[in-house]
């Protein structure tokens, strides 16, 4: 019983001191994103400018909303974010049976990482890891976080 209830402590703490949704503050804004590396046959389509929302999303109190500026949107559609702690976060472009995991890490005012595309047919070791980076950029007038 005592053992239960610690584990239910120390898992209930939040990361390093810190709530998701302030965490999720830290990160939220606009950025631009670009492929820094990827095979040559490669033509793989990320969104090349996002905002990461600090709304969380209904289903989870750790995921956050993130929308796509660009005019295939709809594809993004089940798409989320979510902090790991203050330098990292993890972002999931989903359009239901497939997406990217990326992996970002902020250095020097950038995030750098790297982006992976899964699927739900066990495709993905098809599939070589690219090297990205995302640059926070002005948001544009008309996208303030509802």
């Amino acid at each position: 019983m005592r053992l239960a209830f610690l584990c239910t402590i120390l898992f209930s703490v939040p990361l390093l001191g810190q709530t998701s949704g302030e965490l999720a503050q830290h990160f939220a804004g606009c950025y631009q994103m670009r492929i820094v590396s990827a095979p040559a046959n490669d033509k793989e389509s990320l969104p090349p400018r996002f905002q990461l929302l600090a709304q969380p999303l209904s289903r989870s109190v750790a995921e956050f909303a993130i929308r796509a500026f660009v005019p295939e949107a709809p594809q993004w559609t089940l798409s989320s974010w979510r902090p790991r702690n203050r330098q990292r976060l993890e972002i999931t472009w989903s359009q239901g049976l497939g997406g990217y995991r990326v992996k970002l890490t902020e250095k020097d005012g950038n995030l750098l990482g790297s982006a992976k595309f899964w699927c739900d047919t066990r495709c993905a070791f098809k599939t070589p890891k690219l090297a990205v980076e995302a640059r926070r950029v002005e948001c544009e007038p008309g996208t303030a976080e509802p």
